[in-house]
């Protein structure tokens, strides 16, 4: 398997939004639903944990998957109804 690295940008969201590293990973290679996103060749994945959904945008490149950002989506949140 290839190395995750993480943005800056991606370590201050995990952190903030209290998503473990193995959620990320699990995210990123068992994901319940993906996207391709039309900007610079990244893609996101989704996938489900218990009650909330988390949402990682990468890129795929040559040695490694770069993490961009994570995001969190939890139904019992009204201000986290999106994601965000």
């Amino acid at each position: 398997m290839k190395d995750i690295e993480y943005s800056e940008r991606a370590k201050e969201r995990i952190e903030l939004r209290g998503i473990t590293k193995s959620e990320i990973r699990l995210t990123l290679l068992y994901p319940d639903t993906t996207e391709k996103i039309d900007f610079d060749n990244r893609r996101a994945h989704y996938k489900k944990f218990g009650n909330r959904r988390i949402k990682i945008v990468y890129k795929n490149l040559e040695n490694r998957y770069l993490i961009i950002s994570a995001m969190t989506q939890n139904p019992e949140d009204s201000y986290r109804s999106k994601l965000c």
